[in-house]
């Protein structure tokens, strides 16, 4: 194998060995001063080395192996291709021209001051050194090593021997082991240092093309896929918290982008059909909040209880439903109210509206305070017509007032009862203390401003109050007693027969008894009703619940104190065989008052106040509830709206021409006609007999409360409970 490149690489050119210039470190720069003159003679006579050897050159920094002509093995012992090298003729026939000298640089001081050891000569001017350094320039490293080997015995302080004496001996012992393995030709040192300094750069450029092709076929589209996915990952995550928050349209926007890039994208499409399956769910939830803003709660509540069972989670739902249920049940107690208010159950009503209150605080709040405010009152002054009993005594008439007091606008009517219980429980205290004469002076008092307070219980107090106290002084003061008796036995009580008695034991002059004080009439209330827009809505007709009416048809049940309480009697259509009402009777009495106000072909008459009036008036509508209309039109209150059985006139109060009243007029509102005439009385409660001859109520005309009948023209009123107690509220069985 030849070189066949051009000879003119190989001229002194190319052999030239600068260490500056090449980048290399040259380890003798700190001893060898800078200087252009040569280190040794121009032609150097390489073939007469020192040690009188020829000099060859087996190896060079590209790992070409020379051997000299005739040397046909290696250390080895192998084989050598001696073809591949020149002869050693041609090596020693090296000159000048051929070899570059290396420059000898000039000592900045004289040789004299850098004498070592037993000679004086200096490193730099010594001729086995610039032998070194050419045989180091041809890569000659086992004749330079032993050049160096010569010049540490000659030098021993010249301590830049030791680096090159390393580098020589590594060098040479890679010659001696990787000769004989590589064949080759030796490159010049101008090709070699070419080739060498150009390698790199190559790599370099192979690296920089592939890489180039690489990153834009593969690297660059694989990013771009990942920054997209990426992306749209992010896109999907916002739109999923949005969905979270509501924000329904504005996530239906950001996942339709999604698809848009990635129509193939699974996590987009899921999003997109939840986003509209919520959007959905929001247009019913906001039709719900419309629709129960207009008082329709019974729709809303359908409506968000769609939602609630397709996603109880969805915004506030499961508060929405609560929310509208509470209002529902509000409404239904607040009707059942309404109702009790129009029939003057005070106290019913009472309950009713508390308890919507309670339900809701939001719920018609001014209608019910105004209302509550009117039952408060009437309540109070409808207890302190009647006789106590032991859940409505005198200390619940007095919370019932202090309640009205401070919403109603009777203050003076209730300042002066509130006046009169105080009298009442002072006198209660002292006879509770055994001060019976303290009793009786505040008892007295309060009787003689208003004898049948409490429905004549507190005449029965006082009377027993003089009875007892006539008992005590009776020993010790006779005429004291005597005239206790007096006292008692004039007083307008039931049954003054103990107090007479005594007196004619007591031989004295027995007075004659007064009339049964009559109940002052209830104190007229007038407040402001609000307006009602439309009727309480009809109700399907209730199925019949198994009662004794059957047994008991044609009989009247009523109220009564007469066992010192309420209680619910009956008696016949005449008034005799009265009697307590069966158990099974009792709980049903308003329910079947009620089934009075509904005709038979489901039309129901009902009361309701009028927009910019004070008064009530009687209404009547369809079955539907659709249709409504207004029957009567008074300056005054009407209300207990009954239906006669043959469903073509109305009974009902009014109280228009001075007090409560019976009054009856057609189906249609028409021949409006009164029925009894009082002074200062009241007539009220009417309820017809099954076959409607008749119509009984109850009235105070006598004294106390009785159940009053007459014929359905008004002719014929009598006195069916006749007795000394009070009965109210009368219902005929039908």
């Amino acid at each position: 194998m030849t070189d066949s490149r051009d000879s003119s690489l190989f001229d002194n050119k190319d052999l030239h060995f600068d260490p500056r210039q090449q980048g290399e470190v040259d380890p003798f720069a700190h001893a060898l001063p800078a200087s252009d003159e040569p280190l040794f003679p121009a032609v150097l006579p390489i073939e007469t080395m020192a040690d009188g050897a020829p000099y060859s050159a087996p190896y060079d920094t590209q790992g070409y192996d020379r051997f000299p002509s005739g040397a046909a093995q290696s250390k080895a012992g192998q084989e050598i291709d001696t073809e591949l090298w020149p002869s050693a003729s041609s090596v020693t026939e090296l000159t000048a021209a051929q070899v570059t000298p290396l420059p000898v640089p000039t000592p900045s001081v004289s040789p004299a001051k850098h004498k070592h050891g037993p000679t004086e000569k200096e490193i730099n001017y010594d001729r086995d050194f610039a032998v070194f350094m050419n045989l180091m320039q041809h890569g000659a490293w086992p004749q330079a090593l032993e050049k160096l080997q010569a010049m540490r015995v000659e030098y021993p302080a010249a301590s830049g021997l030791d680096g090159l004496i390393d580098e020589a001996t590594l060098k040479a012992d890679l010659m001696a082991e990787w000769a004989h393995k590589i064949k080759g030709r030796r490159l010049t040192v101008g090709q070699e240092w070419l080739i060498r300094r150009s390698l790199p750069f190559l790599l370099l450029l192979v690296l920089f093309v592939s890489g180039t092709i690489f990153y834009q076929n593969f690297v660059a589209p694989s990013r771009e896929v990942v920054a997209m996915e990426r992306a749209n990952q992010s896109l999907i995550e916002e739109a999923t918290g949005m969905v979270q928050k509501g924000q329904i349209y504005e996530a239906i926007a950001l996942y339709t982008t999604v698809l848009a890039r990635d129509p193939e994208s699974s996590a987009a499409q899921q999003g997109l059909l939840e986003a509209n399956r919520q959007a959905g769910l929001a247009t019913t939830y906001d039709v719900a909040m419309r629709v129960a803003e207009n008082g329709n709660l019974s729709r809303a509540a359908r409506l968000l209880g769609s939602i609630q069972a397709k996603s109880s989670s969805f915004r506030d739902v499961d508060v929405q439903v609560n929310r509208l249920n509470t209002l529902l049940e509000a409404e239904r107690v607040y009707n059942l109210a309404e109702k009790s208010f129009a029939q003057r159950r005070w106290l019913e009503a009472i309950s009713s509206y508390e308890q919507a209150q309670l339900l809701s605080s939001d719920y018609q709040v001014e209608r019910v305070k105004t209302q509550l405010s009117v039952a408060y009152f009437m309540a109070a002054q409808k207890l302190i017509a009647h006789w106590p009993s032991a859940e409505f005594g005198p200390e619940t008439i007095r919370t019932l007032l202090r309640k009205a007091q401070g919403m109603s606008a009777q203050k003076d009517v209730i300042s002066t009862s509130l006046d009169q219980l105080d009298l009442y429980l002072k006198g209660e205290r002292a006879l509770n203390s055994s001060n019976t004469g303290q009793a009786i002076n505040a008892w007295r008092e309060l009787y003689d401003e208003q004898p049948a307070f409490l429905g004549g219980y507190l005449a029965e107090q006082l009377y027993r109050a003089y009875l007892t106290l006539a008992g005590e002084v009776r020993e010790n003061d006779l005429d004291y007693a005597r005239e206790l008796y007096e006292q008692a036995a004039a007083m307008a009580v039931r049954d003054s027969s103990e107090a007479r008695a005594q007196l004619q034991n007591l031989g004295a002059t027995v007075p004659t008894p007064q009339p049964t004080p009559t109940p002052q009439p209830t104190v007229a209330y007038v407040a402001a009703a609000p307006a009602v827009s439309a009727p309480p809505p009809a109700t399907a007709t209730p199925e019949p619940t198994p009662t004794p009416t059957n047994t008991y048809q044609g009989w009247i049940a009523f109220r009564s104190t007469r066992e010192g309480s309420e209680q619910v009697y009956i008696m016949r259509g005449d008034g005799s065989d009265q009697r307590l009402a069966p158990e099974e009777l009792r709980g049903q009495v308003d329910r079947l008052y009620q089934e009075e106000q509904r005709a038979a072909d489901g039309r129901v008459v009902y009361v309701q106040s009028v927009t910019g009036r004070t008064d009530a008036n009687i209404f009547l509508t369809s079955s539907d509830g659709q249709n409504s209309s207004m029957l009567t039109d008074n300056n005054g209150d009407e209300y207990d709206p009954v239906w006669s059985p043959t469903a073509d006139r109305v009974a009902f109060v009014a109280n228009h021409t001075g007090n409560d009243e019976i009054w009856v007029m057609r189906a249609d509102g028409g021949e409006q006609r009164q029925l009894t005439f009082n002074n200062w009385e009241w007539d009220k409660h009417p309820t017809w007999a099954p076959d409607g001859s008749q119509i009984a109520f109850f009235s105070n005309r006598s004294g106390q409360r009785q159940i009053w009948a007459m014929s359905g023209d008004g002719s014929n009123q009598h006195n069916l409970s006749n007795n000394a107690y009070d009965d109210w509220d009368p219902v005929w069985i039908k």
